[in-house]
């Protein structure tokens, strides 16, 4: 996902059906791991992709961890907080922000 995302080198119809099969997994219940999560943000942030649900998937499965943060995969979370601020004014981010101030 985050290799086909780069210098947005993929085929148009494989991004809209990458971007399916996550809708799929976020309406069937799933809930993504850090490393998971990590791609799928360099993915959007890379897409420069806008899709709400899936943004909203990413930070209510952020929430469900109940470990810490792994350093090594800090450094997208950490670019989402600017990304969600600038494409997402009006939604609130504190309580994600907060999951993974004290990566570890």
């Amino acid at each position: 996902m985050y290799a086909y995302s780069i210098r947005t080198i993929g085929n148009p119809e494989l991004y809209k059906a990458i971007d399916k099969r996550i809708e799929n997994y976020i309406d069937s219940g799933e809930v993504f791991d850090y490393p998971t999560l990590s791609n799928m943000i360099y993915y959007m942030m890379f897409r420069n992709n806008t899709n709400s649900k899936i943004w909203d998937a990413i930070i209510e499965s952020t929430l469900a961890q109940d470990e810490t943060l792994p350093i090594v995969y800090y450094k997208p979370f950490k670019y989402s907080r600017f990304f969600l601020k600038a494409h997402f004014k009006d939604k609130d981010i504190s309580e994600y922000v907060d999951k993974f101030y004290y990566a570890d």
